[in-house]
């Protein structure tokens, strides 16, 4: 299967009433309200079973990610321990991968926690029909031996996961999702992450795939 073949995400907005297959490459920068996409990727037969079911709930075929998803979530009084010890734990990667500090990419997720995305070109991955599977073991594996295994929520791991789009904003705390730097993440409290959190934000250093 061509990796080139894998073009289309699932959109949600506006509390999960419009829902649409995108192009992966067509998901908005940003938008105005609330927001999230699958992380994975489909061939086109993903999009006909949309249109014709309107549901992706029972839709079954191979799947495919460029990037590995983490979502770190802590509560009121640990959001600063998540911070650092997804700090520690990206300057882990780095150094024992011995990879470009800007190719992981680090999201606020504009709430309880921290979005990771790693490349999936790492661990040499490919499209799989239960996908979801591998990727949480290979997660489980990866987060072994760091502070930061106790924050990480599984849950993102199931079959049709979403994932909070990048500039979209949770309407609970009224903070958007912001790509945030690994030096910010170090160095920044979560108070003056939250400050940068009140508007969108655009990536100009991740190196792309």
């Amino acid at each position: 299967m061509k990796l080139s073949s894998f073009k289309f995400t699932l959109l949600v907005k506006n509390h999960h009433r419009d829902r649409k297959v995108v192009r992966y490459d067509g998901l908005p920068k940003q938008v105005n309200g609330d927001a999230y996409c699958q992380y994975m990727r489909y061939q086109r037969e993903f999009k006909e079973y949309f249109e014709e079911h309107k549901s992706e709930s029972l839709f079954y075929g191979p799947k495919y990610t460029e990037y590995i998803p983490f979502d770190f979530d802590g509560n009121v009084g640990s959001r600063e321990l998540v911070k650092r010890t997804v700090y520690e734990f990206v300057e882990g990667l780095l150094n024992k991968y011995d990879i470009p500090q800007h190719s992981i990419r680090i999201y606020y997720s504009g709430s309880k926690g921290f979005h990771v995305l790693i490349p999936s070109k790492l661990f040499r991955l490919r499209p799989r029909y239960s996908l979801e599977r591998n990727l949480k073991i290979l997660a489980e594996s990866l987060v072994v031996g760091y502070a930061v295994a106790k924050f990480l929520d599984g849950s993102i791991y199931n079959t049709n996961s979403l994932i909070r789009l990048t500039n979209s904003i949770n309407l609970n705390s009224n903070l958007y999702k912001i790509p945030i730097q690994l030096c910010e993440l170090g160095n920044l409290t979560i108070s003056q992450i939250k400050k940068i959190a009140k508007s969108p934000r655009n990536d100009d250093w991740s190196i792309p795939l």
